[in-house]
């Protein structure tokens, strides 16, 4: 979320960017905010992906989180030899 107290989204997003430990963990931004295209231009070049809360169903969501997930995964049991 990009609205939050003290610290908003962007700045969670410029954080994590910055430490080396995190800065690959995959960004899915859930905002209810009508972004200005300066915001949104900010975002797409540090998360996976922006929604709009309004009208979001849960499969959709899951679905991009399993597809911003593929990426993280390790090599699976069946590929080891």
């Amino acid at each position: 979320d990009l609205v939050m107290p003290q610290l908003d989204g962007f700045g969670v997003i410029e954080q994590l960017g910055q430490n080396p430990n995190y800065q690959d963990i995959p960004i899915i931004v859930l905002t209810a905010m009508t972004l200005a295209n300066g915001d949104l231009g900010r975002l797409e070049e540090g998360v996976c992906r922006v929604m709009q809360k309004q009208g979001l169903d849960g499969d959709t969501l899951i679905e991009e989180v399993e597809r911003a997930l593929s990426g993280l995964a390790g090599p699976s049991v069946a590929d080891q030899d």
